[in-house]
């Protein structure tokens, strides 16, 4: 199926250093898993050419974790991201099976040909938010 929603995220006052603004979906969600897709959104106006390359990012619980791949070394899950702070963005992301592909404003941001959690997967959709961030999420459309 396909997930869009228009979203925004600012850093709170008093967020952590490592605050990034993340802000996202989930999806196929069920009791012990979910999938999930969300944007850095500081990383887009960073100088450092390592955190701007890690804009975006995909990511499976409970087991492929963004702790998970960057253990591993595995970057195949991100891709940068355009998109600050105080920035309307729509994301779209198109499902089917263990595919999917996320769009930014209409530009394709990332595919992923192997979701972990596998074809069949299926269970509710929700919103990612991650430490020090205030987000605000507008026109969700699930189909």
């Amino acid at each position: 199926g396909t997930i869009e929603v228009e979203m925004l995220s600012r850093l709170l006052p008093d967020a952590p250093d490592f605050s990034r603004g993340f802000i996202g979906i989930a999806f196929r969600i069920s009791d012990a898993a979910f999938e999930s897709f969300y944007i850095r959104p500081t990383n887009s106006t960073t100088a450092d050419p390592v955190r701007k390359a890690h804009g975006c990012q995909y990511f499976s619980y409970p087991k492929y974790t963004f702790a998970y791949f960057r253990e591993n070394n595995i970057t195949k899950y991100e891709a940068p991201n355009p998109y600050g702070l105080n920035e309307w963005v729509t994301l779209k992301a198109v499902v089917e099976d263990s595919r999917a592909e996320f769009y930014l404003n209409g530009k394709l941001a990332l595919a992923v040909d192997d979701l972990k959690l596998g074809g069949n997967a299926h269970g509710s959709v929700g919103f990612f938010v991650d430490i020090g961030t205030e987000a605000f999420y507008k026109d969700l459309q699930i189909n």
